[in-house]
């Protein structure tokens, strides 16, 4: 005798989820991942940002730019001031990746959430 187990997907899962959880994870993200830039810019800047290389800098300046070119990489806005270098380039496309998973299931769970309208014909 076998018994069948339904198994939800992963993404299906995150659809469960209530938007504002899903948006304070998205940030979540933003915030591990500038933290992982930040970490990288003390170890070896040659391996961050190439704003770190550039110039010397404060801990908490390297802070704010790192959690700015987060944001920017999870936005999906990408204004080119600053740019990863070394090995942070593979770090931030597995930001990319994730964030544009998580954006997907915001939208989706937005667009679910909006009444749909029935039309008649007359």
């Amino acid at each position: 005798m076998s018994t069948s187990v339904q198994r939800t997907p992963a993404l299906e899962r995150l659809t469960e989820y209530h938007i504002g959880w899903l948006l304070l994870f998205w940030v979540g993200v933003c915030a591990f991942f500038a933290l992982a830039y930040t970490v990288m810019s003390h170890i070896d800047p040659a391996h961050s940002l190439n704003l770190f290389v550039e110039q010397e800098m404060q801990l908490l300046d390297r802070m704010l730019h790192s959690l700015y070119f987060s944001f920017t990489t999870a936005a999906k806005i990408g204004y080119g001031d600053i740019a990863p270098i070394g090995i942070s380039k593979g770090i931030a496309a597995i930001q990319a990746i994730i964030s544009l998973v998580f954006l997907a299931v915001i939208i989706a769970k937005l667009l679910l959430l909006r009444p749909t309208k029935t039309f008649r014909r007359p």
